[in-house]
């Protein structure tokens, strides 16, 4: 699994096999639609390559361990708390 932090926001998207996307379908993620249309499909994917190439790679090797916790623990743990990519972040450095 690989992480990027992007210091914006996004919406959350699902693409599978590059031929269906989950989207949200309510300002409050509390519904989604799936999105079959080819063309449609591809302009996620690029908005999604375009958002990857932007973002900052996490690099693992310089976060170490804290709290006995592994990084990906730690995000875990940040993001289930509620916090955005950009406090998790800047709270492992």
């Amino acid at each position: 699994m690989r992480f990027r932090v992007l210091d914006e926001p996004f919406r959350r998207t699902t693409v599978f096999d590059r031929r269906i996307a989950v989207v949200p379908a309510a300002a409050d993620d509390s519904s989604a639609a799936f999105v079959r249309e080819p063309a449609a499909v591809d302009t996620l994917v690029s908005a999604f390559l375009r958002d990857w190439e932007r973002a900052e790679r996490v690099r693992w090797e310089d976060l170490g361990q804290r709290d006995g916790l592994t990084v990906h623990q730690q995000i875990g743990q940040l993001l289930a708390e509620g916090l955005t990519q950009r406090a998790v972040a800047g709270r492992l450095g």
